[in-house]
């Protein structure tokens, strides 16, 4: 953590200010990025670590929305490393108006977002791990789509006055991506980092906010083989030849799968392919012996690389402890690579359920047929731009249930663009609006009902005013991330 110390110059909160979420910090001495945490000090002398949540730029300033946590004991802040021998400034100014997403909500209870049927109302962060990219080609509209609803679910998770903390992997180690690199006459891990950058580069067109934590596969092989060690300790897997496998013969029985079904979809993602000595076809690949044109590292079990499913595994059981509260990915991924991946952690740490809730993206169709990069299928997120605002895009990523397979076409982001139209006319100029804590309130209340953006929307515009301000702030449409 870094000590956040503020010129005088800026101003102070006055008495009857509340110190709410999220404030605006203008005018650090030093740049600051977005996740970064620091800690700050109140007019009462008491220290909050808080987190940079986004930054915009002004004509003289860099300003920065900060998220704040609790109030800590100077003495704590010492023990973390936070603090640095020098007075601080009294750093607070008010966000405006238009940006705090709590205001007219103190007195009322907190609200459990529901998720297929799960609640949640978290007590200590909301933890949400989303299945990310594998970096061999530019993003196409079907990825964008579940990195858009992960954003938004944790945007209404925060308004709702939960702390989410979002990790989305990248899958930099992937026979996909090392036979990609080769057909280009790169290095697979050369390839990985510009593909990487173009995905950022979309996201941020998209206003998807940056996640707090990013694990990629290549800085994660070792957790693999503990992971694999830990499977191979409880008995859930077994060794032949240099591999590592789990024992899956139970996995497909959780979603009700039948084996001609299980079968097909495991195929469908190659867990079919190069599997010698395996005890059942379900069983998968923790750890495999790689040749001479894959990448390798060193194992118990010899030089090697890690399995898919494993990978995803013990990034998230890495990044966000051995249960999460809620996984995020394609409706295609639900079987095999969540279910595997659940079933692994359970099986090493023997904390179960792995997930609380899921969240499910519908599949994007194009021609009728599942968008995917392995088939060419696709439209790109940067060709849409062309002829789309961002805003305009995402909005007609969200615009439907979550779980709803829909056919991308130019009509749907046309339909999209009028509807933001409305949506601004409807909410006015924020000079002349007046809060309306109920309005605020009834909408917030149809997100929180399953992400129900379409519902939210038609609150939104029979209320007007307020209430379509606030809508715009949550689903994030009003302008770029960072």
């Amino acid at each position: 953590m870094d000590l956040v110390d503020v010129p005088a110059s800026t101003r102070q909160l006055d008495e009857h200010e509340h110190l709410d979420v999220p404030h605006r910090l203008i005018a650090a001495p030093r740049p600051l990025e977005v996740g970064q945490v620091v800690v700050l000090r109140d007019l009462d002398g008491r220290h909050r670590w808080a987190a940079v949540d986004r930054l915009r730029f002004t004509e003289t300033d860099t300003v920065y929305e900060m998220q704040l946590g609790h109030p800590m004991p100077l003495e704590r802040a010492v023990e973390v490393g936070a603090y640095e021998s020098r007075r601080m400034a009294r750093p607070f100014v008010r966000v405006p108006d238009v940006h705090r997403m709590l205001d007219g909500m103190r007195d009322q209870r907190a609200r459990a977002l529901v998720l297929g049927g799960a609640r949640l109302l978290p007590v200590a962060p909301l933890r949400v791990y989303t299945c990310g990219i594998t970096p061999y080609a530019v993003t196409h509209v079907g990825h964008a789509a579940t990195f858009v609803w992960a954003d938004v679910l944790a945007s209404v998770a925060r308004a709702a006055g939960a702390q989410p903390v979002l990790a989305r992997n990248v899958t930099d180690v992937d026979d996909v991506l090392t036979a990609a690199a080769a057909r280009a006459g790169e290095p697979y891990d050369e390839l990985a980092v510009v593909q990487e950058f173009q995905f950022d580069r979309d996201m941020t067109a998209l206003s998807v906010a940056r996640p707090a934590q990013s694990p990629h596969a290549r800085g994660h092989v070792p957790a693999v083989v503990r992971l694999a060690a830990a499977l191979l300790d409880a008995g859930a897997a077994y060794e032949h030849e240099g591999h590592v496998y789990f024992d899956g013969s139970s996995v497909p029985v959780a979603p009700g799968l039948d084996e001609e079904t299980a079968l097909r979809l495991s195929r469908e993602y190659g867990d079919q392919d190069s599997v010698p000595g395996r005890r059942s076809p379900f069983d998968v690949a923790v750890w495999r012996p790689s040749g001479e044109d894959q990448p390798a590292w060193p194992s118990p079990w010899g030089w090697g690389r890690p399995g898919w499913h494993a990978e995803c595994a013990a990034m998230a059981a890495a990044s966000l402890g051995h249960a999460i509260d809620v996984l995020v990915g394609g409706v295609d991924l639900a079987f095999p690579h969540h279910a595997y991946q659940a079933a692994m952690v359970e099986a090493a740490t023997g904390v179960a359920p792995f997930a609380r809730a899921t969240m499910h993206v519908g599949e994007v169709r194009l021609g009728g047929e599942k968008m995917a990069k392995s088939t060419g299928n696709l439209v790109l997120v940067s060709d849409l731009l062309e002829r789309f605002p961002g805003p305009v895009l995402r909005l007609g990523l969200l615009h439907r249930p979550v779980g709803e397979a829909w056919e991308c076409t130019d009509e749907v982001f046309v339909e999209a663009g009028a509807l933001l139209d409305r949506l601004h006319e409807a909410a006015g100029p924020p000079s002349g609006r007046t809060e309306d804590p109920q309005g605020r309130a009834s909408v917030l209340a149809a997100l929180l009902a399953g992400l129900d953006v379409p519902a939210a929307v038609e609150v939104a515009l029979d209320t007007g005013g307020d209430a379509v301000g606030y809508l715009l702030d949550v689903l994030r449409l009003r302008e770029r991330a960072v």
